[in-house]
């Protein structure tokens, strides 16, 4: 707890993200990667697969963008950067794991030029920065960053409804705004680069320990809000909070996707 506090005291990030709860989001995830990175392991290296596997079908090698980045234990920024001459970091916040990790890459491929940008990538707390559609990217991850885009907004959107709203009207809008922020991301991969490298898990399940079965106790959870996706090149398993983490007795799977070209259908841009 001690070490959380210091590092929420020292992160440098914007005041919004502070006020918006982004950087007490981004502490909690840390911690948690921490505790879980043995389990974690199979879904990071799905991830850099895939990511490299996409990489790979780029005919121009300038510029990356990942969007999303965060503590970059799914993103092999080694092998990128002995590809590309520019990668641009793009999330609320980077802690200094991250910078570490990004400052010794650096040293490794002096070449590759490697930034860091603060950006909500919803467009609700600060406006997306212009430069973001008009760089004109040749590569773009969006890594687990898709279902996570409408978590702070419904939480704020929650203690704005008066109490005299009713319960369905309340999930009719928060099913609203979270499509809207889905939407909105998907139509931006496809503005902003050429090759486009998807990954998002799309719904949760709770297992109990020790269950010889594989059918969930309760209803997926849909954690797109009702969008759907077209079939992916790849999916995956990720056990995101064993237990104890959220329950005692379950642990929490999500299930992942995965694009090595993602393209929005044209009907839906």
């Amino acid at each position: 707890m001690l070490l959380e506090l210091l590092t929420y005291l020292t992160t440098p990030c914007p005041q919004w993200a502070r006020r918006h709860g982004y950087l007490t989001h981004a502490i909690a995830l840390q911690e948690r990667h921490r505790r879980c990175r043995r389990v974690w392991t199979n879904h990071a290296e799905h991830c850099r697969r895939l990511i490299l596997e996409s990489a790979a079908l780029c005919r121009s090698r300038r510029k990356a963008i990942i969007l999303g980045s965060g503590l970059l234990f799914e993103i092999p920024l080694s092998a990128l950067a002995e590809q590309f001459e520019t990668i641009i970091l793009v999330d609320v916040i980077h802690l200094r794991s991250s910078h570490n990790l990004a400052r010794a890459v650096s040293k490794r491929f002096p070449s590759t030029r490697i930034y860091f940008e603060h950006a909500d990538l919803t467009g609700l707390a600060a406006p997306l920065p212009a430069w973001l559609t008009k760089d004109g990217f040749d590569f773009a991850v969006s890594s687990c960053l898709l279902s996570q885009l409408p978590l702070v907004p419904l939480d704020r959107l929650c203690s704005s409804f008066p109490l005299n709203q009713t319960t369905d009207a309340i999930k009719k809008e928060e099913r609203r705004l979270a499509q809207e922020l889905i939407h909105n991301h998907l139509i931006l991969l496809n503005k902003i680069a050429k090759t486009v490298c998807l990954i998002t898990d799309v719904e949760s399940i709770r297992k109990p320990l020790g269950a010889q079965s594989t059918e969930p106790i309760e209803p997926p959870l849909d954690l797109l809000w009702g969008v759907s996706l077209p079939p992916p090149d790849q999916s995956w398993q990720w056990i995101i909070a064993p237990s104890p983490e959220d329950d005692q007795n379950f642990d929490r799977i999500a299930s992942v996707t995965g694009y090595r070209d993602f393209t929005l259908s044209p009907n839906k841009k």
